[in-house]
């Protein structure tokens, strides 16, 4: 809950080219790590289930993301670093390696920032600040290791995602539609690559 008469700021974050950008082994290494904790208290299971259960959890995850093949004008390539597009686990990744930079940062339990969400690549918070440059000056606490994040702020209004976050005459928050300039609203083409379920997640009914 924001504090009345207090001024504070609307920030947003971009993380630029997040799913190339993202070392792939690192990203395995740090969801492996937040499996154990998840699942075995943070340490390495004893029990021969949990062992072979995670055995074969850290053995998939390679076996999906590493030594890709794509195709472009007629010509194969490796993938070489980041996340592909279209992989079904890419979007879970790719938010576990934000989390763990979430938690190891601590911004949500700063005390200048009541409000911090993240949606994969696209962040929202709200800063207590007496200026723009401090309040990005307090979110730069958040980096994503080999990302670069792009943060937006202003103390009047800013579009996120679908929105467009505002003061209104009170100074409480409201949002309204918000749609790009040069937004069609397209969604997937069934006919695309994509796996099923990604195509499902974007269709219109």
């Amino acid at each position: 809950m924001l504090t009345p008469g207090r001024k504070f700021y609307i920030i947003t974050g971009d993380v630029l080219a997040f799913y190339p950008s993202i070392p792939i082994d690192k990203c395995i290494n740090i969801v492996f790590e937040l499996y154990y904790e998840q699942y075995h208290e943070d340490k390495t299971p004893t029990m021969e289930l949990g062992l072979y259960e995670a055995k074969i959890f850290i053995k998939c995850l390679w076996t999906t993301n590493q030594y890709l093949i794509l195709q472009y004008e007629h010509k194969m390539y490796i993938q070489k670093r980041g996340l592909a597009m279209g992989i079904v686990d890419s979007p879970d990744l790719a938010n576990l390696y934000g989390l763990f930079f979430d938690n190891t940062c601590n911004i949500h339990q700063h005390l200048l920032v009541p409000f911090y969400k993240r949606f994969i690549d696209d962040i929202f918070g709200i800063v207590y600040a007496s200026s723009e440059a401090e309040a990005i000056n307090i979110m730069n606490i958040v980096k994503f290791n080999d990302c670069v994040i792009e943060w937006g702020v202003s103390d009047l209004f800013l579009p996120f995602l679908d929105m467009t976050i505002y003061h209104n005459v009170d100074n409480r928050l409201q949002h309204m539609p918000y749609w790009k300039v040069h937004s069609h609203q397209e969604r997937i083409p069934w006919i695309s690559h994509h796996p099923l379920d990604v195509k499902k997640r974007n269709c219109n009914w």
